[in-house]
């Protein structure tokens, strides 16, 4: 960061929680793209220990809303060294030697093992990409989020030219004017090209695992009964789709009283018709069949309205096989998805490969809720009206338990009812239902932040003290169905 302001006093929060560092300076930009007017400055602050909801809004309130504000407890910050190094380094990059190896062990001259740095990028390129869609389909951009869309590619375009993981391309990497509506799905859908390729170049290791073509378990009568989306998008995609699968809530459960919505991965062999074909119709389930929902607002959907949510995937076996091993824990997708339509290809990753792709897919959700924190403080308007994004945000503390409790034991799987009863009994933590009150959604928003933070603290032996397997992504092993360059500006890595 270019003139940025270090300071090592140590300032007291409301709970005796101390901020030991504090280094503030210019957010990172990709140059040539537009951003909103909002945070100019970002404000990144070490904390000794864990702060509570009322040190947050202490926090939040002292800046103006033009300075992003960045707390890290050091424990979070420690597991960020494994699973989100460049972050780890972004944060570290002013300190002096001194503190880092006082409470990091690390010198400032550290550079991310290569091994940590590729598993970063597969789970981020996963995960940033799947997002697109939604907003393609069901109309969910304005220009901010078309440009934070490009902006996470431009920053794992540049994670992954560290050690060469992708390929070069020419940067900035831009397709128009984020400013101009009628352009937007236009920038969105190459954006998620551009996305598809870098998963493609990624490397995936040498590990191999034994494939199989997965079929519908359901008679067509049945899936046109229990599942009216299937025929909707037959219709919608005509000869380019070949394959539905769905998974989530949806497919395991049998009971449509305890699921919202329906996701579904939608595999097309031209994914700009499909596109073209799926922009802007916001589908739903409604009494039994599906209404395009253009132009309804989510807080005015009827309330027995059921979600589609459509993930398109091109008909490539081998981008197929990537996305899914890229997965927090593809056995549990393997378990709980079911085949609809077509033939779906599939492969059973072994359990050290489950437990740290889901420690890193974690630390970037945990991540996720600290980034929230700002916009959710002095923007709460763009959570109102939009109950999905809210869920999403207020439940990672779930997502988080799920894969700590993985790593701590045997791999399982635990529904949302057995990790909230978890968070309730042993935590004391509770996930929130959607309000549209702004003040509700601040503290709800800190409050997510705040069990993360209690989270990472309680299990920081595993995930900061272990030593991390990266050995899945450089090992030979075969395993049957039953069984950089130096970097010398760490802004490009900013969310």
């Amino acid at each position: 960061m270019a003139e940025s302001t270090i300071e090592y006093k140590e300032k007291t929060l409301p709970s005796g929680v101390k901020n030991i560092f504090e280094c503030t300076g210019e957010c990172y930009k990709v140059p040539g793209l537009y951003y909103e007017e909002g945070f100019k400055k970002i404000k990144m602050m070490v904390l000794d220990d864990t702060p509570s909801i009322q040190d947050l809004e202490h926090l939040l309130k002292q800046e103006d809303n033009k300075t992003l504000v960045s707390p890290w407890p050091i424990q979070v910050l420690r597991g960020y060294k494994n699973y989100l190094p460049s972050t780890f380094k972004r944060i570290t990059a002013n300190m002096s030697d001194e503190f880092s190896q006082k409470y990091f062990k690390t010198p400032t001259d550290w550079i991310p093992e290569s091994k940590a740095i590729l598993l970063q990028l597969q789970s981020e390129l996963s995960c940033k990409s799947a997002t697109i869609d939604a907003a393609i389909i069901h109309g969910r951009r304005d220009a901010g989020t078309v440009s934070s869309k490009v902006h996470n590619l431009n920053r794992l375009y540049n994670i992954g030219r560290m050690y060469e993981f992708v390929n070069e391309k020419q940067y900035p990497i831009l397709f128009g004017d984020c400013t101009r509506e009628e352009d937007w799905d236009e920038i969105l859908f190459k954006t998620k090209h551009a996305f598809e390729e870098m998963m493609g170049e990624v490397p995936l290791g040498n590990r191999k695992y034994s494939r199989k073509m997965r079929k519908p378990e359901f008679s067509e009568k049945e899936v046109e009964k229990k599942f009216p989306f299937v025929n909707y998008l037959k219709n919608k995609l005509g000869d380019n789709l070949t394959g539905i699968l769905l998974y989530g809530s949806s497919a395991r459960e049998e009971d449509p009283s305890k699921y919202n919505d329906y996701d579904t991965y939608v595999v097309v062999r031209d994914m700009r018709k499909a596109f073209e074909a799926m922009k802007g119709t916001c589908p739903n389930v409604l009494d039994g069949k599906v209404k395009e929902m253009t132009g309804v607002s989510q807080d005015d959907l009827p309330k027995d309205a059921k979600h589609i949510g459509i993930h398109l995937i091109p008909n490539s076996a081998d981008y197929i096989y990537r996305h899914m091993r890229m997965l927090h824990d593809s056995r549990e997708f393997l378990l709980h998805t079911q085949v609809l339509y077509g033939e779906i290809p599939s492969e059973k990753s072994a359990l050290d490969e489950v437990v740290q792709r889901g420690l890193s897919n974690a630390a970037i959700k945990s991540k996720i809720v600290i980034g929230a924190l700002n916009w959710a403080y002095t923007k709460p308007e763009k959570i109102i009206g939009k109950p999905n994004l809210f869920d999403y945000i207020v439940k990672i503390p779930r997502f988080y338990l799920q894969h700590i409790l993985n790593a701590e034991g045997k791999p399982k799987f635990r529904d949302k009812h057995q990790l909230n009863m978890i968070l309730d009994q042993v935590y004391k933590m509770t996930t929130p239902e959607y309000s549209g009150n702004p003040e509700f959604i601040r503290e709800s928003v800190r409050q997510a932040a705040a069990n993360i933070f209690n989270l990472k603290k309680d299990f920081m032996t595993i995930e900061a003290e272990s030593t991390p397997n990266f050995s899945f992504l450089t090992d030979s092993r075969i395993f049957g169905w039953k069984q950089g360059s130096e970097v010398d500006s760490w802004g490009r890595f900013d969310d």
